[in-house]
């Protein structure tokens, strides 16, 4: 949410009654960079990433835009028609999302062809999603604006430590936890050409988690389950299993809402 003067030096930024203004919410995209000043006028420019504008409200002498990220071009591009992709993982993420969005693909992860049973009927980015898991890999919106394809990883440690009291980053903090959305393991199954259904199933291991299979969670198995005809393999299966269920373990931790002070470091994903 960005809030700008109605006027600045003689222009005009609300964009009532004008399609083609550049703040009005017709697929015009806002490139947003953070200013630091460093001192003796020199500022640090860093790039926060593109966004769709998606509201605009001016009341006052203020406009007040509502962005969203790149991927609601994609969340809104539902399929005219059922789509039966013919290609490879590559092509077909790329005709998933081109030409609203760009990709750029690891080159670690391995390309493989798509199975020709697959089809999906109407939701792009649900189909997106299950071509990532299946792969496996991951999507981020960079700061350049373009979709970043690659291997799932364990975050690491962050080196930034918030704290609070005197010379303290934080403001206020508020804590939550929850079993909701919790499991302790991940069955994926496929589906290949003769009938036969091939399934991998990954459980949490990590020491100190905990969602530690057979651990004080549950002592039995709380199993989250994904299929996709884009699985032929138990290796296939395997791979995605565990991609999903570190997805997971992160989505179940305890979640923190903080407010600090303005920290231009601070990018998602962090």
């Amino acid at each position: 949410t960005l809030r700008v003067p109605r006027t600045d030096r003689g222009e005009s930024w609300d964009p009532s009654g004008d399609p083609n203004h550049p703040l009005a919410p017709f697929g015009q995209q806002l490139r947003c960079s953070i200013g630091v000043e460093l001192g003796n006028g020199r500022i640090e420019w860093l790039k926060r990433g593109a966004f769709l504008v998606h509201r605009v409200e001016a009341e006052g002498d203020s406009v007040t835009v509502e962005a969203t990220g790149m991927l609601t071009l994609i969340r809104e591009a539902r399929f005219v028609s059922p789509f039966q992709p013919t290609g490879t993982f590559v092509s077909t993420l790329r005709d998933l999302i081109e030409p609203a969005l760009t990709a750029v693909v690891s080159p670690s992860l391995t390309d493989r062809a798509i199975p020709p049973s697959m089809q999906w009927e109407e939701d792009r980015l649900s189909a997106m999603w299950e071509l990532l898991d299946a792969w496996p890999a991951t999507a981020r919106m960079t700061s350049d604006g373009y979709l970043a394809v690659e291997p799932v990883t364990e975050p690491s440690v962050a080196a930034l430590t918030l704290t609070e009291g005197s010379g303290g980053t934080v403001v206020s903090a508020r804590g939550s936890g929850t079993r909701e959305g919790a499991y302790t393991c991940v069955v994926c199954r496929g589906e290949q050409t003769d009938g036969a259904i091939p399934q991998g199933v990954v459980y949490d291991t990590t020491p100190g988690s905990p969602l530690l299979y057979s651990g004080p969670f549950n002592p039995l198995p709380v199993p989250f389950f994904f299929a996709s005809p884009l699985l032929t393999t138990v290796v296939q299966c395997q791979a995605a299993a565990a991609t999903i269920l570190a997805r997971l373990r992160r989505s179940a931790s305890k979640m923190y809402d903080v407010t600090i002070v303005p920290h231009p470091g601070l990018e998602a994903g962090d």
